[in-house]
């Protein structure tokens, strides 16, 4: 060391710097390499300090400074729910009608769904099945084919059995296929009223002759 010179250690490892310049604070170009890297990750630890995971609210390791979550699978999610949020933001901006009431549909149901509620997906399925198959039910629970049911509508006129209407009433506005519970045996296509009272009295004749008795006594 030259007389009169005074110490000075490289701000990096701490090595004598007095064969240095004065203005020298690096014994070498790594030295003052590893310096600027540290200083550098000192000021993005502290950037990045405090940022919480954008889905589960962890605390997010040092990593990229663009990084919103704290793992790979926390991203993976992220990701997801925000192309759920795009996908539900552009379907409710096309204002979604219900296909069969016409009523918009509320965002709260699922994404892409094209009724308004369960009832009218519903209605909606029965009638393509009806419109797809009439006579499947028939046929199922009675063993009525398509030309046995034509035979029996063309033999009563298109009117019921019973009262001799043309108007069937009921949910769909159809024929009721009436048969002997015991036998399973088709008796005739009745409307809906005439259906329904023969099955409160219990297809029983005799409580129906007891009920017609009633109805034509004289009244003293």
């Amino acid at each position: 060391m030259p007389s009169g010179s005074r110490s000075r250690p490289c701000a990096q490892c701490g090595n004598d710097l007095s064969h240095k310049s004065a203005r020298a604070r690096f014994c070498s170009y790594e030295c003052k390499e590893a310096w600027h890297a540290t200083v550098r990750h000192a000021a993005s630890d502290e950037r990045l300090a405090g940022r919480r995971c954008a889905l589960c609210d962890g605390p997010i390791p040092r990593r990229s400074g663009k990084a919103v979550c704290c793992s790979y699978e926390c991203s993976v999610k992220h990701q997801n729910v925000r192309r759920q949020e795009k996908r539900r933001d552009a379907w409710q901006e096309s204002k979604p009608i219900c296909k069969e009431c016409g009523q918009p549909i509320l965002a709260s149901r699922r994404v892409g769904v094209t009724y308004c509620s369960y009832e009218c997906k519903k209605r909606a399925t029965d009638a393509r099945w009806r419109a797809k198959a009439p006579g499947y039910m028939r046929e199922y629970l009675y063993g009525l084919s398509e030309e046995r049911y034509a035979e029996l509508l063309t033999a009563q006129d298109g009117r019921c059995a019973i009262c001799q209407t043309d108007e069937w009433g009921g949910k769909h506005g159809v024929p009721h296929v009436d048969h002997d519970h015991a036998t399973d045996e088709v008796r005739g296509l009745l409307c809906d009223a005439c259906n329904n009272g023969l099955g409160r009295f219990a297809d029983d004749p005799e409580r129906l002759r007891a009920a017609a008795a009633y109805l034509e006594r004289r009244i003293v």
